[in-house]
Order: C-alpha cells, then sequence, then structure tokens
C-alpha cells in the first residue's frame, strides 16, 4: 500500500510518468492489487490513453471484491468521452445498489461531474464531506473536479475539507468550462 500511495501522491503532484511506472512496480508484486490497478488507470486516464485507463479499472474492480470506485472512474471516463449512455447504465447500477449497501456519495459525484451534472455532484460531495470520505483531502489537487470551482456550492466543499487559502485558490476561478472531451481509442501520443 506504501508503494501504491506513492504513486497517488506523484499523480496528484502532475508526475504521471513517474507515477505509472511506480503502480506498475507493485503490480510486479502483485498483480491482483486492486489499489494499484485504479491508480495506474487514474495515470492512463490523466494520458487521454482511455482504452489502457478502461482494462485498468476493469481489474481493478474484478479484483476489488466490490469496490465501487474502480466502477465509478469507468462512468467517469466513460462520459468524458462521450458515451453517455454507458457511464448513465453505470450510475443507475451504483444508485440500485446504494439501496442495499453502501456506496459512497463521492464516486456518485465523480459520475455526475463527467456527465456535466455540476449543481448534483457538488451536493454528492457535500454528502460525502457530511460522512466524512478521506478521499476528500485530494479534492485541492484531483483533475476531475476543477469543472465545479465555479459552481456555487463548491466553496461550501472547500470549506467543510478546510482547505487553507493557498490550496482552495489553487485553480483560479474562471468561466466554467467543460471536461475535455476525449475520443475512445485516444491515447496521447497520437493527440
Amino acid at each position: 500500500m506504501n508503494n501504491t500511495l506513492r504513486g497517488m501522491f506523484l499523480l496528484a503532484d502532475g508526475e504521471t510518468d513517474a507515477a505509472i511506472a511506480a503502480e506498475k512496480r507493485v503490480l510486479e508484486i502483485d498483480s491482483n492489487f486492486w489499489v494499484a490497478r485504479m491508480v495506474l488507470g487514474n495515470g492512463y486516464a490523466q494520458k487521454a490513453m482511455v482504452d489502457e485507463a478502461l482494462e485498468e479499472y476493469r481489474l481493478s474492480y474484478a479484483h476489488s471484491g466490490g469496490a465501487t470506485e474502480p466502477r465509478a472512474r469507468t462512468a467517469y471516463l466513460l462520459a468524458i468521452t462521450g458515451q453517455d449512455q454507458k457511464a448513465r447504465q453505470i450510475l443507475r447500477e451504483l444508485t440500485a445498489m446504494s439501496k442495499e449497501r453502501y456506496v459512497p456519495p463521492y464516486n456518485l459525484a465523480m459520475i455526475h461531474a463527467g456527465l456535466g451534472e455540476h449543481a448534483e455532484a457538488v451536493r454528492e460531495l457535500q454528502r460525502a464531506c457530511t460522512e466524512r470520505d478521506v478521499r476528500l483531502v485530494f479534492i485541492g489537487v484531483e483533475p476531475l473536479w476543477k469543472v465545479l470551482h465555479n459552481d456555487p456550492g463548491w466553496p461550501e466543499v472547500e470549506r467543510c475539507v478546510g482547505l487553507p487559502p493557498v490550496v482552495s485558490s489553487r485553480f483560479a476561478r474562471k468561466p466554467p468550462s467543460e471536461p475535455r472531451k476525449l475520443e475512445p481509442g485516444a491515447r496521447a501520443a497520437e493527440r
């Protein structure tokens, strides 16, 4: 887990290639470690390596015993690549699952953000804050949340998390922008 966390911190610091290399080293030790597979998928997603990211998320979910974050990250990536129907299917799956077991609102927020449903994403993040989801410590550096920074509810999420001013202002408030749409099968080298 320590090596996987190293990759997560590298990714948060914008060191995508180093993060990918770190997660690959973890998987040499344990190819079934689902968290490393998910972080590797995040690295691929940041490099617009859509197919590779989706495969890592699929493997992550398969080895996780039912963790919902790999499914949510899959849906987010599908949404920003224009595959809204597939993303909405996963959202429906996780929403139905939440009636029987806990599904973190943080995960649902990811999908809503990818679908451009910013107000709903912020509401889910506010709920995640109330529930003290530990992943909220990354909202200041997680690229997928940038699209929410102009939503009227975003400052409340920042306050709830307790971000110091230097972190909360890391991303300057700019006019709203949509997430970059990626094409399925796109690779960073082809862009």
